[in-house]
């Protein structure tokens, strides 16, 4: 699974992450009250918006702060959730040379 929080539209270096599905990856961007309502045109990605996040009834949640670095926990757990035995840490400036991890 790629986790990144995003307050940005996508750019090219999330889009390049997109590209990651194409290889099997799962890629989560975790959202904040400050960031955009959604994210199109980054292929393959799972985009928890505010609402969304809210919905997973995580115990963590009534913790995190929102427009917080923190929030990325919420990603960790969502992908741990659906099955991440292997987790890519990254953020959403941090661009692929190359299509591989």
């Amino acid at each position: 699974w790629i986790v990144v929080t995003s307050i940005f539209q996508p750019s090219a270096a999330t889009r390049k992450l997109g590209e990651m599905t194409r290889q099997g990856w799962c890629y989560v961007v975790v959202a904040d009250k400050n960031g955009p309502e959604d994210w199109h045109g980054v292929e393959g990605v799972i985009y928890l918006t505010v609402e969304r996040q809210r919905e997973l009834h995580f115990h963590i949640m009534d913790h995190l702060p929102w427009r917080h670095f923190g929030r990325k926990n919420v990603g960790f757990l969502f992908a741990i959730a659906n099955g991440a035995k292997v987790i890519y840490d990254t953020d959403d400036d941090n661009r692929l040379k190359e299509a591989r991890i």
